[in-house]
């Protein structure tokens, strides 16, 4: 392995103060969990259990305020994102290590809430100081910079703890990770590039369960090789809605199902003209099938101009999606 990528990529300013900073800020945060429970068992006399609790509710806390932090974080920038943390870690772990069992676990909730971004900080501001083709290389030596973290944390909190007691070591541990917060707020390292168009923004939390996924998985007909007597609708809305109830539920199996059966279909019909169904109607289909508006019929051709997939009745699109069973119309 040649270490010519990281020398370049160490050469440059941003990267280096961002992984400088990215150790600095991870070291507290790591020993702070070890620091927590050994303050539980040897400094208020709990039990492992009580001390597995605080830590649960502290490392739960920051688990859950993640993506609201790193959504302040795009919308108002690095410092007014960070502010607030530094304010309330301070006031929490200030009387944190010194007070009572139960006074301990609603801080250590509250502490974690308002826990800073600092794996999304450090690297975005690694991959914006980078350059497109060091990105990756910027990325594998963030993850050296946890591993690293992850080491010494752990070590320097035992050793503080068996050394010191155990109050005063959370305190200065804690400290010392809002003594990184506090660089990072005043280094404000960039984490956007100028010449990189912004992303559009989502039109609502769960968009991915929306438009796309639904007509994912309108079925494009019930039968593959039915007659013209099954030619009567495309997809109503009855069954569309009861089709995307079912697929809200069904999650990655409908999926995973939806996409064999448009693949089968495909194979079997490959598309090889214009469509010449019917006018007027609209298609939808499996996105693995590549079916969609295609001519006024909105069905993919085949083979001498006849449309490769027929319409279908509702009641038949278990078919369509290879289940291999009929579903009964209601």
């Amino acid at each position: 392995m040649t270490l010519t990528p990281y020398r370049r990529i160490l050469a440059v300013p941003q990267v280096r103060t961002a992984v400088l900073l990215g150790v600095a800020s991870r070291m507290p945060m790591f020993a702070g969990g070890v620091l927590i429970t050994l303050h539980v068992v040897t400094g208020l006399g709990r039990g492992y259990a009580q001390a597995g609790v605080v830590t649960m509710a502290y490392t739960t806390a920051v688990a859950v305020a993640g993506p609201w932090r790193g959504r302040v974080l795009d919308r108002r920038g690095l410092r007014r994102a960070v502010l607030p943390s530094l304010i309330l870690m301070t006031l929490c772990w200030s009387v944190a290590p010194f007070v009572e069992y139960a006074a301990l676990l609603a801080l250590a909730i509250v502490a974690g809430l308002v826990n800073p971004p600092v794996f999304a900080i450090v690297r975005q501001a690694m991959m914006t100081a980078a350059s497109p083709e060091d990105r990756r290389t910027a990325l594998s030596l963030d993850a050296v910079a946890v591993e690293v973290s992850f080491m010494i944390g752990p070590l320097l909190a035992v050793w503080a703890a068996t050394t010191f007691p155990t109050s005063w070591s959370l305190y200065v541990v804690q400290m010392l990770a809002v003594a990184a917060a506090a660089a990072l707020w005043v280094a404000d390292p960039p984490l956007t590039r100028g010449d990189e168009p912004a992303l559009p923004q989502a039109r609502a939390p769960c968009a991915f369960l929306g438009r796309s996924l639904v007509l994912g998985h309108v079925p494009v007909g019930g039968d593959l090789d039915g007659g013209p007597d099954r030619d009567r609708s495309w997809v109503d809305r009855r069954a569309a809605g009861d089709r995307a109830n079912a697929d809200a539920g069904s999650g990655p199996v409908g999926v995973g199902v939806g996409l064999r059966g448009g693949w089968a279909a495909v194979r079997r019909a490959p598309p090889a003209g214009a469509g010449t169904g019917p006018p007027g109607r609209v298609g939808c289909g499996h996105p693995a099938a590549g079916v969609g508006p295609d001519g006024p019929s909105g069905l993919p051709a085949g083979r001498g101009g006849r449309p490769a997939l027929r319409p279908g009745d509702h009641r038949d699109r278990g078919r369509t999606d290879g289940w291999g069973a009929r579903v009964r119309s209601r």
